[in-house]
This record gives C-alpha cells, sequence and structure tokens, in this order.
C-alpha cells in the first residue's frame, strides 16, 4: 500500500519529460541539425536542463527509423565511404513509468564525400598583370570557402580560409571581396611568371585544388 501510495505521488511531481537533446559533433565542432560533414558523427542524446526529477532516473532511447527504439548508454559513432543521410530519433521514458515517455526529438546530418564538381565551378585569374594586386572572379556551386596562396603547400587543420558566403575574413591581410563576388589578392614582390593556388572548400569540408599561372610584369 505504502508503495503504491509513494508511486502516485512521484507521479505528481514528475508530470511530464521534455524530448531529449540531440548534439552530434566531430572534432569537436558542434554540428547542426541538417548540417553536413566530410568525414563522420558523433552523437550524445542529453536531458533537459530543467527538467528536476530529483533521485528518478530517466532513460534515454535513440533510433534509426523512429520506430524501433534501443537503449541510448553512449557516444553513437557514424561514418561512411559513400554520400549518407543519417537521422536519429531520441525519446525518454521514466524507469518504472514506461507509459510516461518524452515527445521524440529528431536530429540530422548528411555525410558528404563528395568534393565539389570541378566543371561547376569558374575561376578566373588575369594572365599578367603589372599591379601588386589581382582579381580572382569565383563562382560556382556548393563553394563555402576559399584558401589562395603563391605556395603550393597544401593548406593545414589550423590554415585559416576565407569564407564566401558570408565574406568573412579568415586568412590574412591579402584578401578582400568586393559586391560582385571578385576577390582581392596581393601578390608577392617581383616579376616573371609565376602561379597561384587555389584551394576550394564546401560546406562539409571537402576540398578541390586548383592552379594558374600569370605574368607579373
Amino acid at each position: 500500500h505504502n508503495d503504491a501510495f509513494s508511486n502516485i505521488a512521484k507521479l505528481q511531481i514528475i508530470g511530464n519529460i521534455s524530448a531529449p537533446i540531440i548534439k552530434g559533433n566531430f572534432g569537436g565542432v558542434i554540428i547542426p541539425d541538417g548540417g553536413k560533414v566530410s568525414e563522420g558523427i558523433n552523437i550524445n542524446i542529453y536531458g533537459s536542463e530543467e527538467e528536476i526529477l530529483g533521485d528518478t532516473e530517466i532513460v534515454y532511447q535513440y533510433s534509426t527509423d523512429g520506430e524501433i527504439f534501443e537503449s541510448y548508454t553512449e557516444t553513437l559513432k557514424y561514418s561512411s565511404n559513400i554520400d549518407k543521410l543519417i537521422k536519429i530519433y531520441a525519446r525518454a521514458y521514466i524507469a518504472n513509468f514506461e507509459n510516461i515517455i518524452s515527445p521524440v526529438s529528431t536530429y540530422s546530418v548528411y555525410i558528404d564525400k563528395s568534393a565539389p564538381n570541378m566543371q561547376n565551378i569558374d575561376i578566373n585569374v588575369p594572365y599578367e598583370t603589372s599591379q601588386n594586386v589581382i582579381d580572382i572572379q569565383v563562382s560556382g556551386e556548393d563553394i563555402d570557402s576559399i584558401y589562395i596562396s603563391e605556395n603550393n603547400v597544401a593548406p593545414t587543420k589550423n590554415s585559416i580560409w576565407y569564407d564566401l558566403k558570408n565574406r568573412n575574413y579568415i586568412n590574412s591581410d591579402n584578401i578582400e571581396q568586393d559586391e560582385n563576388g571578385k576577390i582581392a589578392y596581393e601578390l608577392s614582390k617581383g616579376d616573371g611568371n609565376k602561379k597561384i593556388y587555389i584551394w576550394l572548400k564546401d560546406d562539409a569540408g571537402n576540398i578541390i585544388t586548383y592552379a594558374a599561372t600569370y605574368d607579373k610584369k
């Protein structure tokens, strides 16, 4: 009798529970719902910080189809060698009160292994110039950021890119972008036949490289 009374009291205190919070990240970077990654994704499920349920245990579950749910106990890790949409559903319930179930949360991320297609990208670099600054025009599909150098050493993980979509400068002071999308790049000193290297990255992190030769007079 006392146990039944205790359970009723708990139900009155518990009320409803919130839908779980699903967070995806890779390499410490938070990936928003609907985002893209090129490598893989780690997914964690959390409870709402607003829930105060005392010593009552909340059990979390996840599903990849929204129908069959399994217990969630640790970080979910996903990777793929092909382009793939990952979709996760999560819910929670009160231990010993399986009928008290939260709403279902959903989270999706697209694992994008395909680098931008050069056939869909137009890059214009002048063949010759007498100026110290040249205009580079880049247009095309699925291009998020650009890295420009006169050195053929590929950018590293810590290299800073220029955000083409938001026009945020992420490199050094030798890049500017005008309203028409032209990028003004400051050249190194000295005349002669030179090469400029351009790395283009999509919003999933896939990279392609382009090289152009120009004459500095």
